[in-house]
């Protein structure tokens, strides 16, 4: 029996399943995991040919960016190889960054709302796209920043002082989110999703992990392992093919 090759990630059930069958059947076995040991897009090519499937069938079809961006869609076979890089990519990242924080209860209570975030600004774009994409950036940034008060504010009301303390860090803490992450970054996505796909736009997401850890290693010290660039790496070459 010739060398069975199986591309393996030990946190997927079925993968598992499958991995433990091919084992009980014996025979010569080449395991690769493919978040340590990522595929490149001539591999990835290379065995879409020899399988003689279609790129989109590699891709893990029950992430929620995939069912609200990418379900149904006619993209390229490089744009799909890119959206199989781009998740790829983006586990490393995730995965190979902070590995020893994620066991700290705070850190993972933080990280909810955050996945949270990610699904509602992603069906977000996928509805302004559709319905609403081009108003003046003023009034929607009034109706949105409003919005967002009416939910934030009770929440805060209920589980915080509201007290300040005015220093110099918050004054600039508080201008730099409201002027830099609140107005400008909102408005260069409005105009992003005024002007392109939604595809286009989405896919932008995949390089939020890649920027945010390579900031946190630059100002404030936190380990990033080679794998986290390597992974990376690989979210900005699925970007780029993703959006050809």
């Amino acid at each position: 029996m010739s060398e069975i090759t199986i591309y393996h990630n030990p946190k997927c059930s079925k993968s598992r399943a499958t991995l433990g069958l091919v084992e009980q059947h014996g025979g010569e076995l080449k395991v690769i995991e493919y978040l340590r040991t990522p595929p490149t897009a001539k591999e990835l090519e290379a065995l879409v040919a020899k399988l003689g499937i279609d790129p989109e069938q590699l891709v893990r079809k029950g992430e929620e960016i995939y069912k609200t961006e990418y379900a149904g869609k006619k993209l390229t076979r490089a744009q799909w190889i890119g959206l199989a890089l781009g998740f790829i990519g983006v586990a490393m990242v995730v995965t190979h960054s902070r590995a020893p924080g994620l066991s700290n209860t705070w850190t993972l209570n933080a990280l909810w709302p955050a996945l949270a975030a990610l699904v509602g600004i992603t069906l977000g774009t996928v509805y302004q796209k559709r319905f609403c994409p081009k108003f003046d950036l003023r009034t929607g940034a009034v109706i949105q920043f409003s919005a967002s008060l009416l939910l934030t504010l009770p929440i805060a009301a209920a589980t915080e002082t509201l007290h300040i303390d005015w220093s110099g860090q918050f004054i600039f803490a508080w201008l730099w989110a409201v002027l830099m992450l609140s107005v400008t970054a909102i408005s260069v996505l409005n105009i992003l999703i005024r002007r392109g796909t939604a595809v286009r736009v989405t896919s932008l997401f995949y390089l939020t992990p890649a920027v945010t850890a390579l900031l946190a290693w630059l100002l404030f010290r936190e380990s990033l392992q080679a794998l986290a660039l390597l992974g990376m790496a690989i979210a900005v070459f699925g970007v780029w093919l993703s959006r050809r």
